[in-house]
């Protein structure tokens, strides 16, 4: 029997907060201009959520390219 593993979600609050606390318009400003991936709406189209998968990837490439 195979597990299916689900996907985690998170707010923009936990992730600028997982950032160490990035203030909200720098955030949307980074957002904005690509660098921070794009939010997905699994929950509703006003509800905007990152998946930990895309997050950990965006983290992992930007400290190789550091």
């Amino acid at each position: 029997m195979e597990t299916e593993i689900k996907p985690v979600w998170i707010r923009g609050a936990q992730l600028r907060k997982r950032w160490g606390g990035m203030a909200a318009s720098t955030f949307y400003d980074r957002l904005k201009k690509g660098a921070i991936p794009k939010p997905e709406y699994p929950f509703g189209p006003h509800t905007p959520h990152w998946s930990m998968a895309a997050v950990v990837a965006h983290e992992e490439a930007a400290r190789v390219s550091v």
